[in-house]
């Protein structure tokens, strides 16, 4: 059904032209900052982390001075000295002085466990090195925005990257080779894949970023938004990721990819690392957002379900999968339609520079992650824990709600809303 409505260019009214966000660079002071500056190196450097290690349990222990008088000590045997040592750490744990020591050992203990888990039961291989040059990364929705900063970044390093993308060619033109793809189109990914394997071989990375954010209320009548146009959401951003995988995913997988065949060597010779670029909105479940939201949650389920896959079916310790889950980020997607958030320090409105440069660390990084920026959605995404009302009052007191509300009201039928290319 065609809507006379959504070829009306109609401007932006002064309130929203105060409030959206035009954010170009990062912003100075965030937690983000200060945690990764401050408090990061000290659990995530080898050097400091052991520094740190070793000056928590000697000020738990009674300090340098007490440990030389033990040691000194003749009358004790070296089992006598160690029980000693023992008395003193658990005297020392009691202490209340000693907060800030224990508090860092609590944490290490478990950032420990949790990557011996995550080695253990989700990788199950070291990670290797990325040597770039000799891999063939394909970016979907790659003609810019984030995934064309990547493209961008991965050409310098030496990577061959293959951009799929709607329009007939990128914003920057970097990329090894462009394919015009429509990722609703398995027919369309097929003969992208054709092109890549005669050009440049077979894929060893995949990013999936093609997606759209169209703004509308789930109650409008067909007359207000045509159905079709919020379908379409769901058909980008969560069916083309299921249709590139098809198309893609057994370059990183032995024989085609069944469990049984005798050898276990990848087609593409490496294995793959599979990185989606999920969304924020997948917990938090915005107003005038719901066909975004709801296609974004399909995508955390979706790479759930890949990552056993590859364990219990593929049975391949040599395949990552990843998924980022952004909150806020200032793009082509959201220019003109996105408030800024009140808080800029717990919830700062990210750039694409910054969202590229944690999606090259995760490939670099080569383990399965589910990561979140900014930090703050680590502890958001628990909300789903908490009582509806608690997360209602919450998203109200922030002015959360309304963050796409204010553009939808009015423009949902507007040109840029509808026709993203």
């Amino acid at each position: 059904m065609s809507n006379p409505a959504s070829s009306v260019v109609a401007p932006l009214n002064d309130a929203l032209k105060r409030t959206i966000n035009h954010r170009t660079k990062p912003n100075a002071f965030t937690i983000d900052v200060i945690i990764n500056g401050l408090f990061r190196p000290l659990f995530h450097s080898k050097t400091l982390s052991t520094i740190a290690t070793i000056l928590s349990l000697v000020r738990i222990a009674g300090g340098l001075d007490n440990l030389r008088f033990l040691r000194d000590r003749k009358d004790l045997s070296g089992r006598e000295k160690l029980s000693s040592l023992g008395a003193d750490l658990a005297a020392g744990w009691s202490n209340s002085a000693n907060r800030l020591a224990k508090w860092y050992l609590v944490l290490r203990i478990l950032k420990t466990i949790n990557a011996i888990g995550n080695r253990l039961v989700m990788d199950r291989e070291s990670p290797r090195n990325i040597r770039w040059h000799e891999h063939v990364v394909v970016i979907t929705g790659g003609a810019r925005g984030i995934g064309g900063h990547v493209c961008k970044v991965l050409r310098q390093k030496g990577a061959k990257v293959v951009v799929l993308d709607l329009p007939e060619k990128s914003e920057h033109g970097l990329e090894t080779l462009y394919v015009q793809t429509d990722v609703t189109d398995i027919k369309s990914l097929l003969n992208a894949k054709k092109q890549v394997e005669d050009k440049l071989g077979y894929a060893t990375m995949l990013l999936l970023g093609a997606g759209i954010a169209r703004h509308s209320f789930l109650l409008d009548t067909e007359e207000q938004f045509p159905h079709e146009h919020a379908k379409q959401v769901s058909e980008v951003n969560f069916h083309g990721i299921m249709a590139t995988l098809k198309a893609f995913g057994e370059h990183m997988l032995p024989d085609g990819g069944v469990k049984d065949r005798p050898y276990k060597q990848a087609k593409n010779g490496w294995g793959g690392h599979i990185l989606i670029i999920g969304s924020g909105a997948a917990y938090i479940e915005l107003p005038a957002n719901a066909a975004y939201n709801a296609s974004k949650a399909a995508t955390v389920s979706l790479h759930s379900s890949l990552s056993s896959e590859l364990h219990a079916y593929h049975k391949v310790n040599n395949v990552r999968s990843s998924i980022i889950c952004p909150l806020k980020i200032e793009s082509k997607m959201t220019e003109g339609r996105m408030l800024d958030t009140h808080d800029q320090v717990l919830l700062p409105t990210l750039t694409i520079p910054e969202a590229a440069e944690k999606i090259i660390e995760i490939l670099e990084g080569d383990k399965s992650r589910i990561v979140y920026i900014p930090r703050a959605m680590y502890v958001m995404s628990y909300n789903k824990m908490l009582p509806a009302w608690v997360v209602r009052a919450l998203h109200i007191s922030l002015g959360a709600s309304d963050t796409f509300m204010t553009y939808a009201k009015e423009f949902r039928n507007h040109e840029q809303n509808i026709h993203q290319k």
